[in-house]
Formats: C-alpha cells, structure tokens, sequence
C-alpha cells in the first residue's frame, strides 16, 4: 500500500511539472511574443559560439564589418589583433534591455567596429554584446541601436 502511495505521488508530480512547462510556454508566447524554441537557440554551448551569418540575415543598413568582428568576437571572445573592445557597457540610457526573460540583469561589452589607428578616432560605431549572447549595433554613439541576429 505504501509503495503505490509513493508511485501515486510520483505520477502527480510529473504531470504537474508538465502542466506548468506548457503553462510558462504558453505564456511567453502569448504575453511576450517568445517563442520557446527561441529561448533555447540563444543560449548556445561554448563550442558553438562561432555563428556563421548567413546573408539573407543581415539587414542592409549593418555594414559588413560588423559582421566580420562580431564573428570574431563570438568565436574568440575577444577583439582582434589591433581592435579596442571588451570594456564593460553600462547601458547607463537604458536603450537595451536591463533583464533576460528570466528575470536576470543583463552584463554588456562593448567593441569597435574598425581597428584603431594612430590616424584617426575610433569613430561612432560599436557592437555591443551582453551577457545572453545577443548583439546590437550602434552607428551613433549609443544613441541608437539594432539588433543583430545570430
């Protein structure tokens, strides 16, 4: 008898660990516009964080240069040979988002586009990444940004 009350309580706590998957899904996808297959692309493993982008991807209005670095970023985690980047972005603005979906603050970096160079400044234009692995790009200094899909 005791062993069928155990397998009893057992079976009522999958189902309702199950209810509440597809009530949480249900939810994002209803109230946030998230997609659960969404979530689990964006967090990919270490090894693959070498993302080619593909070039029906990418909007006209992001140079190709943000591409290249960003691959390079994303698959070295860190700037190339003669670029500034890495520095910690505060998003003191709060133009990007300040938590993921679930509720965790956000860490950003952020990278030069162009390497730097003796001659002139490093310009406008940065990629910032956060701690989620997404991407944005700023053409203006922060004072704009789009988001770059991976």
């Amino acid at each position: 008898m005791n062993r069928n009350l155990y397998f009893s309580k057992w079976i009522v706590s999958i189902f309702f660990l199950a209810s509440m998957l597809y009530f949480f899904k249900t939810y994002l996808e209803r109230n946030e516009g998230i997609k659960i297959e969404n979530i689990i692309t964006t967090i990919p493993h270490r090894d693959t964080l070498s993302p080619k982008i593909q070039p029906e991807e990418k909007p006209n209005n992001i140079p190709d240069e943000v591409y290249n670095t960003l691959e390079y970023i994303l698959k070295y985690q860190k700037p190339p040979d003669g670029y500034v980047g890495g520095r910690k972005f505060y998003n003191r603005e709060k133009k990007l988002p300040l938590k993921d979906f679930t509720g965790q603050i956000l860490s950003y970096k952020e990278w030069d586009i162009h390497p730097k160079s003796s001659l002139k400044n490093r310009g406008a234009e940065r990629i910032i990444t956060d701690s989620n692995l997404n991407a944005y790009y700023t053409k203006d200094h922060y004072k704009t940004f789009i988001k770059i899909k991976i």
